[in-house]
């Protein structure tokens, strides 16, 4: 009777220390879960405040860029502090619209950001005014504004408010870190009161409230992080923007009188230093094109430059390139073009050379017995005439790749474990750059292997325009270069370089062009004014008035909108087009170094070559009845602003559009010279006839000119 008791008594406790146990099991995980939720919207708080402390960091940190380039460019005037206070001045916007959106979502409104709003706006109108008066007026003007304006304790009055508004922050971080730790010790407190049954989830408690707190303590680095890496990637591009022109400046000089003593009279010795002097030179700037091309690849900035291209001539020389290496090795070195395939294609060039140079490179390279085989062909888009499909296939004989390296060789750094010569393994990023050069050209890069039996890499080039205008020949130090097969010119160079100035005038010096100077843009203006050039060289970076601000002054008179301006730039920033062309401001482009063929080409396009001059049937037989001066203007718009393009790529797709705008110039308004020369070039495009299509869209300059002495 007693065991019976004794027996109930016991299921009785057991059943209360269930009961009691499942209690306390439910009434921890109710407090854990109630501190849980309290933690993540601490964390949320958290997360948000940071995000605004960092905004508020960023418009600070763009408001000083934009004090230091309106102080750089009043003490010292110079186009890259201009720049510097622009770029910042519009960064400005963008970020004050996302503090705005921050403000609001943790419950504040736009009113309350008026203040700052107000200062920020100041200092910015300030700046711009003081700019502006520096850039019309002078130096003197904009100090004297600067300082009577009060404008110098607007940045301070800017820190105290930001540094105010930061500080409050700093503090709401401060307690929201006080809070979360709160919450954590609560929750481990209750944890361990509970008993030894919730220990368990007491420890799962203590490791997620931790790995709350990480996070918190994470995500504040990370702000850190970024704005400090967001300022070196800036830094970065402003060096190697001011080291590509720095270098490249001396290197025109070098390049160009190295190409002019090659053409004086002179000993075998001497004629072998200026062959090294050029090849040091040409080898300097391939490297600096490397170092460029590198910091663009890598920040996904990188820009192709399409133009006519004599495939042809770009393997016959990667044949002479790699023909002696191959037959010092006893390897037969073979090239095969499909006949068929159009003579000159638009695609860019220069990144095409480094493809094949890699691709041929690593087959001579690694192949030792045998041949290397590259193969050229391709066939027209869809049965068109004008676009094509091209097929670049480079084989070998060589050892062949393993299987497992196949689907890695196109990573960065990337090396096979495959035993290999010292001197035949490289740094495992000639591949990579290679596939995203393809990609970039609309292309595909695929690879075929056995091993012991050769690879095969085949480089597939979608929809390439057809180009009736023939790539000229690049051949360094080349003196077969005859400025005199242009009209007669006088021609203004403006350069802050007295050795780039010096270098242009020997250029022209044995010609028929006559050359005048200028050393910045302000005398440059005045020069063209007094002496109304032909055609003018333009440089980017010279003080007083840089490159692009005298173009864009010279372009708005009416009387020289038509004067032809070539930007010569040295400079190329990751990221920004490597093209100087602004709009209406310039009509082509000469980059630095560049050589005697490359300035023939840049003046080729606006100089007629008088052996071909013709004369203009339409123009001259056909004036029966003039059009209109709007007409006339429209003309002369197209011969400014389109015609240069259409006639240095001379794609026929670009052509009929070009002859279509013509032509719609004088639509319901009869026009016979105008109608007769749209419908003669139309008819030479959409007929392929290549050579009369050339010849009539060179005699468009002749046809305004003739319509404008009409008038």
């Amino acid at each position: 009777m007693n065991n019976r008791a004794t027996h109930k008594n016991d299921v009785r406790v057991l059943v209360v220390m269930l009961a009691s146990a499942g209690v306390i099991i439910l009434g921890c995980l109710i407090l854990n879960g109630f501190t849980w939720v309290r933690l993540q919207k601490s964390v949320a708080r958290q997360s948000l405040a940071l995000d605004r402390l960092a905004q508020y960091a960023s418009v600070l940190a763009t408001l000083q860029d934009v004090e230091l380039g309106q102080r750089g460019y009043l003490l010292s005037g110079e186009d890259f502090h201009h720049e510097v206070f622009s770029h910042s001045r519009e960064r400005f916007a963008a970020q004050w619209e996302r503090l705005v959106t921050l403000e609001v979502m943790s419950g504040k409104s736009k009113e309350d950001l008026r203040e700052i709003r107000e200062v920020s706006d100041n200092l910015v109108t300030n700046a711009l005014e003081a700019v502006f008066v520096r850039r019309t007026q002078s130096r003197q003007a904009a100090e004297e504004l600067f300082l009577t304006s009060l404008q110098r304790y607007a940045m301070a009055d800017v820190r105290i408010i930001y540094r105010s508004r930061m500080d409050d922050l700093d503090e709401e971080i401060r307690k929201g870190n006080t809070v979360a730790e709160n919450d954590f010790q609560a929750g481990l407190a209750t944890s361990m009161a509970m008993g030894v049954l919730a220990l368990g989830i007491g420890w799962i408690a203590l490791f997620l409230l931790k790995r709350v707190l990480k996070e918190i303590k994470r995500s504040e680095r990370y702000a850190l992080s970024m704005l400090k890496a967001e300022e070196a990637r800036r830094q970065k591009d402003v060096f190697l923007a001011m080291m590509s022109h720095e270098i490249r400046t001396p290197l025109n000089a070098i390049i160009g009188f190295g190409q002019l003593a090659q053409q004086e009279e002179m000993g075998e010795k001497g004629q072998r230093y200026v062959k090294s002097i050029l090849e040091g030179g040409q080898s300097l700037l391939l490297l600096i094109n490397d170092i460029l091309d590198l910091s663009k690849l890598q920040a996904g900035r990188m820009e192709l430059n399409a133009e006519p291209t004599h495939l042809r001539d770009l393997l016959k020389f990667m044949e002479r390139l790699f023909q002696e290496t191959c037959s010092a090795k006893g390897v037969r070195l073979r090239f095969e073009y499909q006949e068929s395939l159009p003579t000159s294609l638009v695609l860019d060039s220069v990144r095409l050379r480094q493809v094949l140079m890699n691709l041929i490179g690593n087959a001579v390279k690694f192949t030792d017995e045998g041949e290397v085989l590259v193969r050229a062909s391709g066939a027209p888009e869809s049965g068109q005439k004008v676009r094509w499909c091209v097929k670049l296939e480079i084989s070998d004989t060589g050892p062949g790749i393993e299987t497992e390296d196949i689907d890695h060789i196109f990573e960065p750094f990337y090396q096979s474990n495959s035993p290999q010569p010292v001197h035949k393994k490289g740094t495992g990023l000639g591949l990579s750059i290679v596939q995203r050069f393809v990609k970039l050209m609309n292309g595909e890069l695929h690879v075929t292997s056995k091993e012991g039996r050769g690879s095969a890499f085949t480089v597939v080039l979608k929809d390439l325009a057809v180009s009736a205008r023939l790539a000229p020949e690049r051949n360094l130090g080349s003196a077969s270069v005859d400025f005199n097969r242009l009209k007669p010119s006088l021609i203004l160079a403006v350069d802050d370089n007295a050795t780039n100035l010096e270098l242009i005038r020997e250029i022209f010096c044995q010609t028929h062009h006559q050359v005048i100077t200028a050393c910045n843009g302000e005398d440059a203006i005045n020069l063209i004014r007094d002496s109304k050039p032909d055609l003018v060289l333009m440089d980017m970076r010279m003080p007083v008035k840089d490159g692009p601000t005298a173009a864009r002054e010279i372009k708005t008179e009416t009387e020289y909108k038509l004067t032809p301006i070539i930007a010569v730039t040295a400079g190329s920033m990751p990221g920004e087009n490597e093209s100087p062309l602004l709009g209406d401001d310039f009509d082509g482009a000469l980059r630095k170094p560049f050589t005697r063929q490359e300035m023939f080409d840049a003046l080729a396009l606006f100089l007629k070559e008088e052996s071909h001059q013709q004369p203009l049937e339409a123009a001259t037989e056909e004036l029966q009845i003039p059009p209109s001066p709007q007409v006339i203007q429209k003309l002369k718009e197209l011969l400014a602003k389109k015609w240069p393009e259409v006639k240095s790529r001379m794609t026929m797709s670009e052509v009929v559009e070009f002859a279509r705008e013509v032509a719609a110039l004088t639509e319901g308004i009869p026009c016979t010279c105008v109608d007769n020369y749209a419908a003669k070039l139309q008819g030479a495009a959409e007929s392929f006839s290549f050579g009369e299509m050339e010849a009539v869209l060179g005699q468009f300059p002749d046809l305004v000119a003739e319509l404008e002495e009409a008038q």
